[in-house]
């Protein structure tokens, strides 16, 4: 588990991402927002980061 996310705040970022294309998951500063791209990744998530 990478946030502990209620299901419903989960289920709408899915549905974002499967409506959209993609989601903001979080706004973090740079070392703790790579930290969660390298957790999604093992999840085999396509996940980036970008600058605010």
């Amino acid at each position: 588990m990478v946030f502990a996310w209620p299901t419903s705040k989960a289920e709408q970022h899915m549905l974002q991402v499967h409506n959209q294309g993609k989601s903001v998951l979080t706004r973090e500063g740079f070392e703790k927002a790579e930290h969660y791209v390298h957790q999604l990744q093992q999840y085999s998530l396509h996940a980036t980061l970008e600058p605010d």
